[in-house]
């Protein structure tokens, strides 16, 4: 299950950046004051939080796609999302990027579950959906200690670090049989 556990920690450490940072962004890029970037933030993780909700809803169900399937098109789609945090400028872009971001996230989340169970015999399937749980909650934990430091430094760097975490998942998961 350690692939799994790599994963996860990868996983939940690149979807929380834009969660821990975003109203401090839009302050910080589109010059908002404090009242004005709190309400726009709302809406732009309202945004991603229905995107979620979609890909879980309507993708994952009505097109069955594979785990493998799964992780592989919400890479590529939160690759995509953090690609527009860097280059956005306006707050209709970054809007998107967020719901790109939860659409994301939304496949990538349960295709890991459903990879993470496949992987283990009927007896395990508990302690695997536990470890692989607790794997992405981690990123709640890494993503503030890492992200605001970054941010810091530059308010895109965190972007620019969930983005090759993106591509160091892709990888990973071309590499690493049991995820594949």
């Amino acid at each position: 299950i350690l692939p799994f556990i790599i994963f996860g920690v990868m996983m939940g450490t690149a979807g929380s950046f834009p969660i821990q940072i975003i109203a401090f962004f839009f302050m910080d890029v589109l010059k908002l004051d404090t009242d004005n970037a709190i309400q726009l933030a709302g809406v732009g993780l309202m945004a991603s939080s229905m995107a979620a909700l979609f890909a879980q809803l309507v993708v994952v169900q009505r097109f069955k796609l594979s785990a493998g399937q799964l992780m592989r098109i919400g890479i590529g789609t939160g690759f995509a999302s953090y690609i527009l945090f860097i280059v956005g400028n306006t707050y209709g872009i970054i809007v998107f990027a967020l719901l790109l971001s939860g659409l994301g996230f939304g496949l990538i989340r349960p295709g890991y579950a459903a990879a993470a169970s496949l992987a283990v015999g009927r007896e395990q399937q508990g302690a695997a959906a536990g470890i692989t749980g607790g794997a992405g909650a981690s990123g709640f934990i890494f993503a503030p200690l890492i992200g605001n430091k970054l941010y810091e430094w530059d308010p895109h760097a965190p972007f620019w670090l969930g983005a090759a975490l993106m591509i160091a998942m892709a990888v990973y998961v071309l590499l690493t049989p049991r995820l594949r």
